[in-house]
């Protein structure tokens, strides 16, 4: 993160809240009509609220954000695992909240979907922006963990271990 001059600035707990003080009210209630990856550390959600915005979450290692931005996106047109377990649970769904996670780098949004047999249930994505550790992680109402995406320089094997063993 860099200021208006040009200098480094520190992504820590209390430049987060203050970020999502300014955006809050824009992404709330907003309604999820895509959801796409750049490459393995950018997605990109497409929100509607009075008018479409993208909500791109950069996972990339010592460069982590979020930020909400007007134009188009190119989305690569592979699939992981991770975003089609994020388009099958959070498609056409809506924005509740969003807040920070005890005064730390980690985002939490609440959203509003309809299962198969359309009842309303909420399900909660955490956005971990923890510089060299960032994640994505999707959770059930009861915050059982749904899935998370794979961290850079993990070994896929050794992390769906780890998962397996939880």
């Amino acid at each position: 993160m860099y200021n208006i001059n040009g200098d480094f600035m520190a992504f820590d707990g209390l430049f987060l809240r203050h970020l999502l003080d300014l955006e809050k009210e824009k992404i709330k209630e907003a309604r999820i009509n895509s959801i796409g990856q750049i490459d393995n550390n950018y997605f990109v959600f497409s929100l509607w609220k009075n008018n479409a915005f993208n909500l791109i979450i950069s996972l990339e290692p010592g460069n982590c954000y979020f930020n909400i931005d007007n134009s188009k996106v190119n989305v690569n047109n592979e699939y992981s695992h991770f975003l089609n377990i994020l388009k099958t649970h959070l498609l056409k769904g809506e924005i509740l909240s969003i807040s920070q996670a005890n005064n730390d780098r980690i985002i939490e949004i609440k959203i509003k979907t309809i299962n198969e047999i359309n009842d309303e249930i909420i399900k909660y994505l955490y956005i971990e922006l923890l510089g060299k550790f960032t994640n994505i992680i999707l959770t059930k109402d009861d915050y059982l963990v749904i899935s998370g995406s794979i961290p850079n320089g993990v070994r896929r094997d050794v992390y769906e271990y780890i998962i397996s063993i939880f």
